[in-house]
Parts: C-alpha cells; structure tokens; sequence
C-alpha cells in the first residue's frame, strides 16, 4: 500500500486542503480541524450536517496567513499568528465543553452571511484539552481538535471503488473528508487492521468511522443527494451505524507524511463507530 493523498481541513466541516506532506501532531495533522464555526448566541458547533453551505467555504493557508472566501459572501484574512489573543468563548462539540478563543468580527460577519444566521469562528489553542473517547483511546494522552472524535481518518481507493460498484452514479472521495487516502489495499481491509506504518509516522487504529447526511452533501455545491448513504445503509451497516474508513490516533508526533509513502498494516479489528465528520 501507499498514500494516494493527504488532506487537512482547519475549519471544521468547511472545504479541505489538499497536500503534499504533513506534520503529525497530537491532535491530527497541523492545524486539522483547529477552527470551528459556533452558533453566536449558543457556541455549539455548526457543520455540514445542518449548514451544507459551509462546503462552500475555500480555506487557503499561506505563511501565517489563512485566506476564507466563499462566492458571493466575500472573503476574510484570519492571522495564524494571533489566533490565542482574541476572548474566549464557551464553546462545545458534541459532549465536550470548553473555552475556545474568539477570531473576531469581520470573521463572525463573514459565517453569519454564509448561514444566515448569528455566529462565530473560534480557534483551539494549545492549552486546551479535549480527549478522544476512553473506550477507544490507547493512552490517556489521546487527544483531538474539533474533529468528531480522533485525530485521523483513514479511508482507502479499493473500499471506495467497491461501493461505487453498487450506486448507479459514483461519489468522488471528497465526500468522506479523510486525513490520510491510501492506495494498493483490499477493498474493506481496514475492518481488519488494529495499527498502521505511514512512512515514519506510527497510527493506532481505534474504531470504524460510522456515516452521516455530511456524505450526501456535493462539496463543490453544497447541493444534497441520496447517495452514498443509501448504499452504504444497504451494505456496510453495523448496530452502531454505517461505516466507511477508520479513526487512528498517532503512536509518535513531529514525524512527517507524504503522498507516495509506503504502507503497513497490522491486522485485529477495531471496532465500529460513533460518529462521522
């Protein structure tokens, strides 16, 4: 097996970034998922999920810089660099409380127009604390930005390619939102695998990663479709839901991956999932 792509997306649930190479850090590749749009009045997580508009926000990192637009609202310059100095917010996603760090008007004007509603772009500093589930960490020091729950998704080529088999008009793999795409692997072999070597970078894998509406969701247009959930509901279902791809969280940090890496994997079920952005 190898890495096919490498993906990062630093506003939950807005569009993602496509790479080269990426940092493991302890809360996923740097700077995934390290920004969330909130609610203004409740500081509850927005996504996909209830706003598909949010799949038409770009994200652009440059140097210190990360450059939001969206067609038709605008766009707005977030500093990397200052992202810890604005007030803190209570903020949540999913069963996790905590304080995030505000980004700011223009920002919050910029979310409000996208949804049409009051809110707010928030940032995760360092500081923070939020740990992935205990009944699927492997360490108590397993912990998470605004992703769902683990710090990477992992999806493969050959399980997207069998699904496709059963959908009259196939979904491209942007849907799925994973960190880390692998090619060369049997379709549904990450039922099988408890660990995975990227190049340098250890994974644990912790559990499948059960689907939701977010994957019927064109990331292109925002503009929803029956598929992949009505084939996955008819093949890929589990009692904790449907599954596609599998959470892991990183054994060693600081290590870089990079599209083209080679791949191995130790084989012991994980098992299934929770959730699924």
């Amino acid at each position: 097996m190898h890495v096919a792509s490498l993906h990062r997306y630093p506003i939950k649930s807005c569009r993602g970034i496509e790479m080269d190479a990426a940092t493991v850090e302890r809360r996923g590749f740097e700077l995934d998922r390290r920004f969330m749009v909130v609610g203004a009045e409740t500081g509850g997580f927005r996504t996909q999920r209830r706003d598909p508009r949010l799949a038409l926000v770009e994200v652009a990192i440059d140097g210190d810089a990360m450059h939001v637009a969206a067609e038709g609202v605008g766009a707005v310059t977030i500093d990397l660099a200052r992202a810890d100095e604005g007030p803190e917010l209570a903020t949540y996603v999913w069963r996790h409380r905590g304080t995030s760090v505000d980004q700011g008007d223009p920002a919050a004007a910029f979310f409000g127009e996208v949804l049409g509603a009051p809110a707010r772009l928030v940032h995760m500093p360092d500081r923070a604390r939020r740990n992935v589930s205990r009944a699927f960490a492997r360490t108590p020091d397993d912990i998470v930005g605004f992703a769902d729950g683990y710090p990477f998704l992992v999806t493969t080529t050959a399980s997207l390619g069998a699904l496709q088999e059963g959908m009259d008009e196939p979904v491209p793999m942007d849907r799925f939102r994973a960190n880390v795409v692998l090619d060369g692997a049997r379709a549904w072999e990450e039922d099988e695998w408890s660990e995975l070597q990227v190049g340098d970078a250890p994974l644990a894998i912790t559990k499948g990663c059960t689907r939701c509406v977010i994957t019927t969701t064109d990331q292109r247009t925002g503009e929803r479709f029956t598929e992949p959930m009505r084939t996955l509901g008819a093949t890929r279902r589990t009692k904790a839901g449907v599954v596609f791809g599998v959470y892991a969280v990183p054994r060693q940090v600081g290590v870089t991956v990079r599209v083209g890496d080679v791949v191995s994997a130790g084989c012991t079920a994980p098992a299934p999932g929770t959730q699924g952005e």
